[in-house]
């Protein structure tokens, strides 16, 4: 089958497909690259029909300069999707995907919701449930796969599909890292020479020394001209948001 399928199409696709066939659903914002193409492949090992989504979601975007400035590369995406053996890829746009606007938005008061990420931009996590309620709806899947860089997200769509019963399993995939420890990350491109060269510090200075000792780390990454929004534990893991350069980095690990 060719992978790409007009959204409008998908729900034909889909009904075409014997009862028995499990799909497996890779949701991405697109710029695809390495850390997608292990997620991919995973997928397409774990089931027998592939989808992949390329979506920029606006509706968690809690700066419209980042939603604007947000890499776009749809025609690599597209062989990248080719070579991954995805079989029906769905790149719908914004009136697609809220054809009335976001007037029915998921609105999480879960405890998780409010901090770190939720905390520092405002209403993303309802923006991120939102689209993911529409998208495991519109695919049906059998099982859906997310990066662990984004954990708190991660989590909070575990506790979505468990809250309104939803019949699928969420598959948590292991960060990939370059060789300082840096995640990889689509804003990642983003970096010029310095930017990118600052990143690989944070990654380094992120995993030196003591994790007792918070503010000791954070007045670390400070001092090399890092800005610090967050950094916690949580779940036996260590979370940290910082702005390198006008780009904002996360990241997490298990202590």
């Amino acid at each position: 089958m060719n992978s790409y399928v007009h959204y409008r199409d998908w729900f034909n696709v889909r009904n075409t497909l014997p009862k028995e066939v499990r799909i497996g659903f890779v949701p991405t914002m697109g710029a695809l690259h390495q850390g997608h193409i292990s997620v991919l492949e995973k997928a397409r090992r774990e089931n027998d029909f592939l989808v992949l989504s390329i979506f920029v979601n606006p509706t968690q975007f809690n700066d419209p300069n980042d939603y604007q400035d947000y890499p776009r590369t749809l025609e690599l995406d597209r062989r990248i999707a080719a070579e991954c053996g995805v079989d029906a890829l769905l790149i719908p746009g914004k009136d697609d995907m809220y054809p009335s606007g976001n007037d029915m938005p998921i609105l999480t008061q879960h405890p998780l919701s409010q901090i770190m990420e939720g905390k520092v931009r405002p209403g993303h996590f309802s923006g991120v449930l939102t689209v993911v309620m529409k998208w495991l709806h519109w695919v049906n899947p059998a099982r859906v796969y997310f990066g662990e860089k984004d954990f708190q997200q991660y989590y909070l769509i575990c506790e979505l599909v468990k809250q309104y019963f939803l019949d699928l399993e969420v598959i948590g995939c292991e960060t990939l890292r370059e060789a300082s420890g840096l995640p990889l990350s689509s804003r990642n491109q983003r970096f010029n020479k310095e930017g990118l060269e600052l990143a690989h510090r944070f990654a380094k200075l992120l995993r030196s020394g003591s994790y007792d000792d918070l503010a000791s780390i954070q007045r670390r990454l400070e001092a090399a001209g890092l800005i610090v929004e967050y950094i916690e534990k949580h779940f036996g893991r260590l979370f940290v948001a910082v702005e390198c350069h006008g780009i904002r980095l996360i990241d997490n690990f298990r202590l």
